[in-house]
């Protein structure tokens, strides 16, 4: 073990020191960690810790050894990182540089073409325009956009512009076809396609009209759906959420049974008839014998809960 000791020290002292020595006076040149490593390298070293015990007088035990090697291995870890991320920074503002710098080479690039092609530019853009190659005259003068020339402009302008009509009129005969399919009564469906006419076509007012019935036709539906909402929630508030009985109509039971407290609920049902309600309930009780009986007792009912009449 005596040999071991010092030969790891002579081989993995070196090998750090001249790890050290690369990275300082090498590129990306990580300095401090290089210096880092350098001592991490001369701590383990035996003639370096020779020299530090007959010079200073101080003998590096294990303990110190493992804590000095430590503690310069981080050093050398954080500033490397700290460099890396700078050589990052810089090399990613470099590639920026770059390609800036290609960028504006090939606008000034385009723009001298076109100068020196301009009318054989505009006289393509042109043909290709009237022979109805509405993407492929796009395709060349938006190559062109750059030079700002105010022919070019306009010929992209009247470009987008038929495409976008040849686009619409595709479309608009898809949505026709779609609306002949397609109940008067489904308002959302024909309001979602004629808003869509309209946008493509604002200048046909009969899309328009269109747009204006169906939103009104909505608008109808909905305050009805409201309505037919709220007055549900009118006829539930008369009915107990526990069994379903009439509280209004139980209460009235109640007070003609000969024995209220031998009431028992067994259902209730109802039906709307617009005005009123008609209300029919089947309870249980004992008579003036004594024995329990099945009966029932139907009402009309207001729409507010209130008893109008006892029909049955």
């Amino acid at each position: 073990m005596q040999l071991v000791y010092p030969t790891l020290g002579w081989l993995f002292g070196l090998l750090l020191i001249g790890l050290g020595v690369f990275i300082a006076l090498t590129p990306p040149y990580i300095f401090l960690s290089g210096i880092f490593l350098i001592f991490a390298g001369l701590a383990i070293f035996p003639p370096f810790r020779e020299l530090l015990a007959g010079r200073a007088g101080v003998t590096m035990t294990a303990g110190m050894t493992a804590i000095s090697v430590t503690v310069l291995f981080l050093g050398a870890s954080i500033f490397g990182g700290m460099e890396s991320g700078r050589q990052s920074v810089i090399k990613a503002q470099e590639e920026k540089l770059a390609q800036e710098k290609q960028s504006e080479e090939r606008r000034n690039f385009i723009i001298q073409e076109f100068r020196e092609n301009r009318e054989s530019v505009i006289a393509e853009v042109t043909d290709l325009i009237n022979g109805g190659a509405y993407r492929a005259a796009l395709g060349v003068a938006e190559k062109y956009l750059i030079a700002a020339d105010p022919e070019l402009k306009s010929l992209q302008q009247m470009a987008t512009a038929e495409l976008q009509t040849v686009k619409n009129a595709k479309r608009t005969q898809i949505v026709l076809e779609k609306l002949n399919g397609i109940p008067v009564e489904s308002f959302e469906q024909n309001l979602r396609l004629y808003r869509e006419l309209v946008s493509m076509h604002p200048e046909i007012e009969n899309y328009l009209a269109k747009v204006n019935f169906y939103t009104d036709k909505l608008d109808e539906k909905k305050r009805q759906e409201k309505a037919e909402e709220e007055r549900r929630n009118r006829f539930k508030a008369q009915f107990s959420a526990w069994d379903g009985s009439h509280r209004n109509l139980e209460r009235l039971i109640k007070q003609t049974m000969h024995n209220p407290d031998s009431y028992e609920h067994v259902e209730t049902t109802y039906g709307d008839r617009g005005g009123h309600l008609l209300v029919r309930t089947v309870f249980r009780g004992t008579n003036a014998f004594g024995g329990v009986v099945r009966n029932s007792v139907t009402a009309k009912v207001s729409l507010d809960g209130q008893i109008l009449s006892i029909i049955e």
